[in-house]
């Protein structure tokens, strides 16, 4: 799809998938109904016609690209697993995982849906949910398929990393006496909300990866909305074009226009100077 394709499919997606109707009332652990968004993927995926499973995409599809998504395994939550569009020796799902069963399980927000059930290798089920705690920004894995996919000596590009928007992270404190204890429950909220953020965080691996190739010009691009990820939160689509204008915003900013079309030159070139090949973004270069 096109950017502006896929801004009307999300808002149309979003107004049934997070809808009053939708909401779930007889538990605490998740918000909303899966069932909604199951359908909605569903039907877009029968809409573009390209075939429903994620191998399909790189059949008669490839010029499309290829792509993985995260999800984390429901009881242990620590390395996420990768759903590919293509073959890898790494695979640990069994062959034949719908797109929209995949795009369900990386979709399965903590506290808003439930597990999605994947087949995996040994052909039982898992649980899956989205890969957000520890996994965020996937850019570290991006590197590692891409080299796995086609190598470590081939030429790198730019790598362009978008991000979901940061959060602005405090914990206030009262100094001492009565009003240290009475602030006792606020900062509790904060502790938590920055444990949250903390662990949700997608800046940390953005960092890892510019600290390896800050030194050469227009290899690793990263684009982030400051703050906005405290103003619309995942359920709020009524709140869209706050997310869009801010978004407009800080794209127009004289110090990231110019990185856009930097990008831009750089993809449709096929052009780059700085001479790092996949390998590098596995190490620290000098």
């Amino acid at each position: 799809m096109s950017t502006e394709e896929a801004l009307q499919e999300y808002d149309q997606c979003a107004k049934k998938v997070f809808s009053f109707r939708n909401k779930k009332w007889t538990t605490a652990t998740e918000k909303f109904r899966a069932t909604a968004l199951k359908e909605v993927i569903q039907d877009l995926v029968r809409r573009r016609d390209m075939g429903d499973e994620m191998g399909d995409l790189t059949l008669e599809h490839d010029s499309k690209g290829q792509c993985f998504v995260c999800a984390m395994p429901a009881k242990e939550v620590a390395e996420p697993w990768r759903i590919r569009s293509f073959t890898s020796e790494y695979d640990q799902f069994a062959p034949g995982i719908k797109i929209w069963e995949a795009a369900r399980a990386t979709a399965a927000a903590s506290f808003y849906f439930k597990p999605m059930p994947l087949r995996v290798q040994n052909r039982n089920t898992e649980d899956f949910i989205d890969a957000a705690i520890g996994c965020n920004n996937p850019v570290e894995y991006l590197h590692r398929e891409a080299a796995d996919r086609i190598g470590g000596g081939r030429r790198l590009g730019c790598l362009v990393s978008i991000g979901t928007g940061t959060r602005i992270v405090k914990i206030d404190r009262a100094a001492t006496g009565l009003r240290n204890i009475l602030h006792l429950p606020k900062f509790i909220r904060e502790l938590l909300g920055t444990l949250k953020n903390t662990a949700t965080d997608g800046e940390e691996a953005h960092r890892r990866v510019l600290d390896r190739v800050d030194r050469y010009p227009n290899a690793y691009f990263r684009f982030n909305v400051p703050d906005v990820a405290d103003q619309v939160r995942l359920h709020e689509h009524l709140k869209i074009h706050t997310l869009k204008s801010t978004a407009a915003r800080y794209l127009s900013d004289p110090s990231v226009a110019p990185q856009i079309g930097t990008v831009a030159a750089t993809l449709a070139q096929n052009s780059s100077e700085h001479g790092l090949t996949l390998g590098h973004l596995g190490e620290n270069v000098s």
